[in-house]
């Protein structure tokens, strides 16, 4: 006889009913408490059940057939149907685990009161191993659903190994790799435990304070209606990129010898130890020929001479009160060195950038570069603003018998520029600057020449001077680059021998088309212009073609240039992930903007 059977015969009926039930709503208990678990854990890491996508696929699918100009809508509302399904679904999962609690309770009591404590106690064990049986298999089954959710939602991102260069012998995790190889650009949902209220308040209120006095209550009402919308409707459910960001911190945190880094060109992060990137930093900065160690922080000294600089200029008239405060500096913060890893390069050097973000010659240097630009704008005749505009140019170019395509190459043209350099282009071309300046030429250039000698920045709480030449990242740089890159094809051009049938730079490349016989007469001419100071390596063409920006500027069998889209052989080939926190906007006009 079964254990129902003794129980019902010495019992009776009424007892094996409340084991019974007690018994088959505990293995309900077991489903319904993971399935809360499971709902929570979606919820937590913004991640929807299978069931619930594909029951709103089809309404979705629907609705972005017939939307014109509204898929941003569609999509948000999309998401919005399902994280409220999500929601209910966790109410009413809750609501039904009360519900069976409650049985339990009632039959439990009554079986207690009805039967010896002894059989009691055996079947309460039996149901205990029989509910936990049941709640690991279940759970485990779940486990591997939520997993193979979240794997198809990091497979859906389409990342390639080549996103990611890790230079260390470390292992690094499959979704610290994803999220890290996502890089810099891919944005991610802002928390609401992240943001803080009290700073963001703060940061309103001083803008209200610009408004007109009668509609700043007004503003005010306005903008705690924006953020009172945006924490309710942001409560409560993250994205599960959100938590692979959190797993690759904690990583991080647990490696504190690994750095995460830009490559230099390609769009690639480079995982690489603190000890290999400070080797790198120091093989740039030994170099006793471009870099010198200061024996003291020169921020207090460089910020009084830019303020005495402003206030001279404005006591004798040259700059307005008004430009003189624009200029002036009392906070500053030393222009900070760091590499950019070169990984198209053997032995991957470092790319020395100098941030001179509220430096102390900021605002001075940010003034010279608008006095510059405005100055040389008709005078940069050769140099491209993009590739779209180069295209333009280059198109249906036809080319003279014998010619063929090269690109030149300056060497290392920042550090190149000397101060000597730019004081003798600036004053031969005093001309086009006078007209857009109040200040004398002596003036000017005493100014230009302040800015080259406050040439400094800090790393690892050492200060150094670079001895010549513009670093990168700084202001007047790019201007500066321009202009001698400009003067050089200038004078380059007046002692060739023959005409070049175009010719156009950006920054430090140049492309043209020479006589095949002349490639190497060429770059010595070039060369031949700042001798010692810039000079030029030659790319000759490859199967009639040239790469030029992210463009391949071919030449056909008629000598006829045609172009054509261009990626390095490093390049990544990665730009905005569709899953990145951007507006949709942002991801259509990128879109647009690659097709035109």
């Amino acid at each position: 006889m079964g254990f129902y059977e003794d129980v019902a015969r010495t019992f009776g009926q009424a007892a094996v009913k409340n084991l019974e039930v007690w018994a088959t709503t505990n293995t309900k208990l077991s489903h319904y408490r993971n399935r809360r678990v499971y709902l929570l854990q979606c919820k937590k890491h913004g991640i929807f059940p299978k069931h619930i996508g594909d029951n709103t696929k089809k309404l979705y699918t629907n609705l972005n057939m017939q939307s014109v100009g509204a898929s941003a809508q569609v999509e948000n509302m999309n998401v919005n149907l399902k994280l409220r399904i999500l929601k209910l679904e966790i109410r009413l999962t809750i609501k039904y685990i009360g519900h069976l609690e409650k049985i339990i309770s009632k039959h439990s009591a009554e079986a207690i009161a009805s039967l010896p404590v002894s059989l009691v106690n055996e079947f309460q064990q039996r149901l205990k191993n029989s509910y936990d049986k049941e709640f690991r298999k279940i759970k485990n089954r779940n486990l591997k659903k939520f997993n193979n959710i979240k794997s198809d939602i990091i497979k859906s991102l389409k990342i390639k190994d080549s996103w990611l260069r890790n230079l260390t012998d470390v292992v690094v995790p499959d979704s610290v790799k994803s999220i890290l190889s996502l890089g810099p650009k891919f944005a991610i949902k802002p928390s609401n435990n992240e943001i803080s209220i009290k700073k963001l308040l703060a940061v309103a209120e001083t803008a209200v304070q610009y408004a007109p006095t009668d509609q700043q209550n007004l503003i005010r009402a306005k903008i705690t209606n924006i953020v009172t919308n945006y924490f309710y409707k942001n409560e409560g459910m993250s994205s599960v990129y959100n938590h692979l960001y959190l797993e690759a911190r904690n990583f991080l945190k647990t490696n504190p010898e690994l750095l995460v880094c830009r490559s230099d060109k390609g769009n690639v992060t480079v995982l690489i130890t603190s000890a290999q990137y400070h080797e790198k930093v120091m093989e740039l900065l030994n170099d006793s020929n471009v870099y010198e160690v200061l024996p003291r922080d020169p921020t207090s000294n460089i910020i009084r001479r830019n303020n005495d600089i402003s206030k001279r200029l404005k006591e004798l008239g040259y700059i307005t009160p008004r430009e003189c405060k624009n200029i002036n500096t009392y906070k500053a913060l030393p222009p900070n060195f760091y590499i950019l890893i070169k990984v198209h390069k053997e032995g991957l050097p470092g790319r020395p950038i100098v941030s001179s973000i509220n430096s102390p010659t900021t605002k001075l240097s940010a003034f010279i570069t608008e006095v510059l630009k405005v100055s040389f704008s008709d005078y940069f005749t050769y140099s491209v603003k993009d590739s779209e505009s180069f295209c333009q140019l280059v198109k249906n170019v036809q080319l003279p018998a014998g010619f063929v395509l090269i690109s030149l190459d300056a060497v290392s043209l920042f550090t190149n520029i000397t101060l000597q350099l730019v004081i003798q282009l600036l004053d031969d071309n005093w001309h086009m600057i006078a007209p857009n300046c109040n200040i004398p030429k002596d003036e000017f250039l005493a100014v230009i020449t302040f800015l080259f000698s406050s040439n400094y920045f800090v790393y690892d709480g050492k200060f150094y001077k670079q001895k010549d030449g513009c670093p990168m990242g700084s202001n007047p740089s790019a201007i500066l680059a321009i202009i001698v890159m400009t003067e050089i094809i200038r004078r380059a051009c007046i002692v060739l021998g023959f005409t070049l049938p175009f010719i156009c730079h950006y920054v430090d490349d140049i492309i043209t088309a020479v006589p095949e016989t002349e490639i190497d007469s060429v770059r010595q001419q070039f060369n031949l212009v700042f001798e010692d100071v810039v000079s030029f390596t030659v790319k000759r063409e490859t199967n009639n073609a040239v790469p030029f920006l992210d463009t391949l500027v071919i030449r056909t069998p008629d000598n006829t240039l045609i172009t054509d889209w261009y990626t390095k052989p490093a390049s990544s080939g990665k730009f905005i992930n569709f899953q990145s926190y951007h507006s949709f906007k942002v991801k259509t006009n990128f879109i647009l903007g690659m097709k035109k």
